[in-house]
């Protein structure tokens, strides 16, 4: 049966092709909802199906969606804290004039600091260094360029 327009009284158009975006009506056909999701994980096309490292799946009766809840990503896997990769190896993250598109340096970031703290606001300082106020706020708040004395 080809789906088609009309009422189909609680059925919807399921994806033969696996790909939602098609509209090919040979490619679409009326099934229940439980009948869509059971193909998609038959499929694989569901992410605790096609990621099923990143997943934890509850325990039966548990009764709880904490930490186990099947759609949150692993705590093992997430980056915090000191575990982030920033903290473990530090060498591996570019910084600063390491990033080839940075327009500022350190002479630069000091000049600016000194500039900020003889009350010129970002506004001011930022056209003469070809960068945003948000990028000079960043270094007044020491959100960026921190490694800079």
């Amino acid at each position: 049966m080809v789906a088609t327009k009309g009422d189909a009284s609680g059925m919807e158009p399921c994806h033969s092709c696996d790909n939602t975006a098609c509209v090919a009506p040979d490619h679409l056909h009326w099934g229940t909802h439980q009948e869509n999701m059971q193909e998609m994980g038959e499929r694989k096309r569901a992410g605790a199906t096609r990621y099923p490292d990143r997943y934890r799946i509850p325990k039966p009766g548990s009764g709880h969606r904490g930490d186990s809840h099947p759609f949150r990503i692993n705590p093992g896997l997430a980056a915090r804290g000191e575990r982030h990769g920033s903290k473990t190896h530090p060498e591996r993250w570019r910084r600063g004039t390491g990033i080839p598109w940075s327009r500022l340096d350190p002479e630069k970031v000091r000049l600016i600091r000194q500039r900020l703290a003889a009350g010129e606001t970002p506004t001011m300082i930022a056209p003469d260094f070809g960068v945003g106020r948000g990028t000079i706020r960043a270094i007044a708040e020491g959100r960026s360029w921190r490694h800079v004395a």
